[in-house]
């Protein structure tokens, strides 16, 4: 470890990350924790260990080493949670009563994903944000709605309490009214007293779901865009015949053409509830969910994410089509142990008594149910796996296309077979890869330079080299947007763990209309989970001011 040069260096790791005497420290902390991991957690065959060979020379990436014997990934809560048992943080932290008012509330929410982020690796979410805090708004007016909404969003957008003084990773799912799913449960109101159903606040939920809109329009005190917590956005088929919706969507693709904010989550194509968080991550509820989700349980949890190089394996196959899948076989079980590792080293914290927070059980269950967590297998450069197999890019023929199809498909049966085997659920995700779609590319222009200067995107010569993202298309392809998003959604019913395209917007200003056009198109003719449309927007440090675009 380079104490210097963590100290008075720059790392570019992580975007959410900012300078300060809590970073360094959190690196410096980060080198020992992947050390220790690396030397003693995994297994030695041969005098070495498999496991941390294949992460260190780029086999596979273990996510999140830094905090692989204390946390785990990501977490979906329930707000019930607080409405029943208010905020009891143990014995060293004052213990709140169930919120009385809307602003208490509020109040208790935001603290509690900062709480959780301190027990957490990555992102926190809240399910049905606006449906589950609306009993609480009955009677208010638009004013103390959007002030409301003002209080959550600053609240989370401030908190930089969180792994090295990061703004705490979050995501709010946005209703349109009440889901079915909910309809029909006890509404909680103050003091944890129920009062009805959730569908007796109806009006409550939409009127919250438009003032956070309003929220995410304004943008901060600069006109800057709030990066947290994210807005996903649940449309739903009912949602398409409500006469109301309409003026809704279109706030929100004002929204999308200003800031970009929101995510938005097809639930017309897939009609199956689920739970969204982090930049796509996406948990199902399944049939045995629905006793947790009529009492107040509806938390979800992913343990770990092990990505695999997937254009690395196209190297060694060298067009052997036989070698690629067996070398798939092998990487992916390399995945299913560091995840059968990172249970058991879980599981030991908590028998340990050293996290407490994971342990509570004021529901008569642990807060973190280690029988209902998904394990993670990310998927990274398929595109550019299928050019240097095939010769083709995704989208340079239909045969390639359907190759890189088939490739997935394979994929997901490994993981459903590793679901019957273990017990455990395995699921696909496009890993988001901030940083592993650039270290894979640079481990393998060291180790297959011959074949990597083929596939890696980017600058070889000034080292600003990546491979494309999970399953998505080269961002450099000549395709029609509405092609590439179809053809990009065949991929999606297969990544049950969470899939999204990206509608590049550049610096223009497009027409909010048009955009909501666009995205009812793309809810009922693909295949798409998730989708965002990201515009280039600058803020100017001398003025102070926003701008849409690039200067």
């Amino acid at each position: 470890m380079d104490v210097e040069k963590i100290a008075y260096g720059r790392t570019k790791e992580n975007a959410n990350v900012d300078v300060g005497p809590e970073s360094i420290h959190k690196y410096m902390a980060d080198a020992v924790s992947k050390q220790y991991a690396l030397d003693y957690l995994f297994p030695v065959k041969y005098k070495k260990s498999y496991l941390s060979d294949a992460h260190l020379t780029g086999d596979i990436h273990i996510h999140d080493l830094d905090y692989f014997i204390t946390r785990p990934y990501c977490a979906g809560h329930d707000i019930r949670y607080l409405l029943k048992y208010g905020l009891q943080l143990g014995k060293r932290a004052a213990s709140a009563h169930p919120a009385n008012t809307p602003e208490v509330l509020i109040l208790h929410s935001a603290k509690w994903l900062g709480i959780m982020q301190a027990n957490f690796s990555g992102a926190q979410a809240y399910a049905s944000f606006n449906t589950l805090v609306a009993p609480f708004l009955k009677g208010l007016n638009e004013k103390q709605y959007k002030q409301l909404a003002q209080m959550f969003v600053f609240e989370m957008a401030q908190m930089s309490v969180a792994r090295g003084a990061q703004v705490v990773f979050s995501d709010v799912n946005i209703d349109y009214g009440v889901p079915d799913i909910l309809a029909d449960a006890p509404a909680y109101g103050p003091k944890g007293q129920i009062d009805g159903t959730y569908s007796d606040y109806y009006d409550e939920s939409v009127k919250f779901a438009n003032a956070l809109l309003d929220v995410y329009y304004d943008g901060d005190s600069r006109g800057v865009p709030f990066v947290f917590p994210k807005p996903l956005l649940k449309i739903r088929k009912e949602n398409l015949k409500d006469p109301n919706f309409d003026e809704y969507l279109l706030k929100a693709h004002e929204v999308s053409a200003k800031m970009g904010s929101p995510y938005f989550l097809n639930q017309v194509t897939y009609e199956d509830e689920s739970i969204a968080m982090c930049c796509r991550l996406k948990h199902k509820v399944r049939p045995e969910d629905l006793d947790d989700i009529k009492n107040a349980r509806m938390r979800s949890t992913a343990i770990q994410n092990v990505t695999i190089n997937l254009p690395r394996l196209a190297y060694i196959a060298d067009g052997d089509d036989n070698k690629l899948q067996q070398l798939l076989e092998d990487r992916m079980e390399k995945a299913k142990e560091v995840h059968e590792i990172k249970n058991a080293v879980t599981q030991k914290l908590m028998d340990a008594g050293n996290a407490p927070m994971l342990t509570s059980n004021l529901d008569g269950y642990p807060y973190l149910r280690m029988d209902k967590v998904r394990h993670l297998i990310g998927i990274l450069g398929l595109n550019d796996m299928v050019q240097y197999h095939t010769g083709e890019q995704l989208h340079e023929s239909k045969d390639s296309l359907k190759f890189g199809w088939s490739f997935i498909r394979r994929m997901k049966e490994i993981t459903d077979r590793f679901t019957a085997e273990t017990n455990h659920v395995y699921g696909l995700e496009q890993t988001p890869a901030e940083s592993t779609c650039y270290r894979f590319a640079k481990l393998d222009l060291k180790y297959f330079s011959g074949q990597a200067v083929e596939t890696v995107k980017g600058n070889i010569e000034n080292g600003g080299v990546y491979y494309t993202n999970s399953t998505h298309f080269s961002t450099s392809a000549n395709v029609p947007l509405a092609d590439k998003i179809k053809d990009e959604g065949l991929f999606h019913p297969l990544i049950e763990a969470g899939a999204i395209s990206h509608i590049w917007l550049g610096e223009a200003s497009p027409d909010p209309e048009a955009l909501m056009s666009f995205t009812k198109k793309m809810m009922t003719t693909t295949m798409n989970q998730q989708f965002a449309y990201t515009r280039d927007i600058c803020h100017c440090n001398d003025c102070n001011h926003t701008y849409g675009g690039t200067f």
